[in-house]
């Protein structure tokens, strides 16, 4: 049985001709792969903040009503208590307060997330080959922001960069591999996820 790698020792395949002797095979995640892991990690969100918006809603229409009836004013119901702005700007603010942390803290601290887990893909920095630091975490979820604004085109940079990288990876100094399995004289085991480094924080 090997020892898990280092964080230092994930060396994408296709980063050199000859990947080093107990590196364990990985190379870059392609657009599509991460694509469907971004749905996935989109959908767990989206019904993680729909439940949370609304319980909040619900606390927020109570509170409204109670204190129109105080008021002697007639009490709207649920439906009709919240204008369809309201709803589109507090829907984003919940789902950003769920998804900043998410992200961040699951790069960080896990080199991945639950739908890039499936796939075995984790986030890497794209010099080290190791675990990332909070910041370039936190750049990386940044960048997200960023290649929404410009119509997803930052996304779309991962299908034509030569080690898959999309905008938010060069914003972070990133890269997204796959762990292969790794095979041994007699048997075939698979690496555990890197490990951040505890003092590699900024």
């Amino acid at each position: 049985m090997t020892d898990n790698p280092t964080p230092g020792e994930l060396t994408p395949a296709s980063s050199s001709p000859e990947t080093p002797k107990g590196t364990p095979p990985v190379h870059y995640a392609g657009f599509w792969i991460r694509f469907i892991a971004e749905m996935i990690d989109t959908t767990v969100l989206t019904v993680a903040a729909w439940i949370l918006e609304m319980g909040l809603l619900w606390i927020l229409y109570g509170i409204r009503a109670e204190m129109q009836r105080r008021a002697g004013e007639v009490v709207p119901t649920f439906n009709d208590a919240f204008n369809s702005f309201f709803l589109q700007m507090f829907n984003l603010g919940v789902y950003v307060c769920l998804a900043f942390p998410y992200y961040v803290w699951g790069h960080f601290r896990y080199g991945t997330t639950l739908g890039k887990i499936p796939f075995r893909i984790f986030v890497v920095d794209h010099r080290t080959n190791g675990a990332i630091s909070l910041r370039q975490s936190i750049y990386r979820c940044i960048g997200y922001v960023v290649s929404y604004a410009i119509l997803m085109t930052g996304y779309l940079m991962a299908a034509f960069h030569p080690e898959k990288r999309a905008l938010h990876d060069l914003m972070a100094g990133t890269a997204s591999v796959i762990l292969k399995k790794k095979s041994s004289q007699s048997e075939m085991t698979e690496e555990l996820p890197p490990e951040p480094a505890p003092t590699q924080v900024f």
